[in-house]
């Protein structure tokens, strides 16, 4: 990954990541630490909590073949989403970062090739 070749695309799609603005309460703009992580799980787990609610209460008119299906889509998504989230919070929180790296990457590779 240090091939200056590649800092260019890096350096725009980083701009481009950290020029994304989602609600805060959403996805947090920074890393949270301290009392906002604690309160930004806590969020999390009540979103969590609400979907599990509403699917218990509409389980009994949901007929039988189906259930199996949402109990197969429920258990992909249980799977799957924690670490596709944590894989977009980390890059969208390491995107400025990474823009400036590349942009030292991107000018080290002008002044060897020049």
């Amino acid at each position: 990954m240090n091939d200056p070749r590649d800092a260019v695309l890096a350096v725009a799609w980083a701009e481009r990541l950290g020029n994304v603005r989602w609600p805060a309460w959403a996805i947090p703009r920074k890393r949270p630490h301290g009392k906002r992580r604690w309160l930004w799980l806590l969020h999390l787990a009540l979103v969590v909590a609400g979907v599990v609610v509403a699917l218990i209460s509409l389980w009994s008119s949901i007929p039988g073949g189906w259930r199996w299906l949402l109990v197969g889509v429920l258990a992909y998504c249980a799977i799957g989403t924690p670490i596709t989230i944590a894989r977009v919070l980390r890059m969208y929180w390491n995107a400025p970062e990474a823009a400036e790296k590349n942009r030292q990457l991107l000018t080290e590779g002008t002044d060897s090739f020049g």
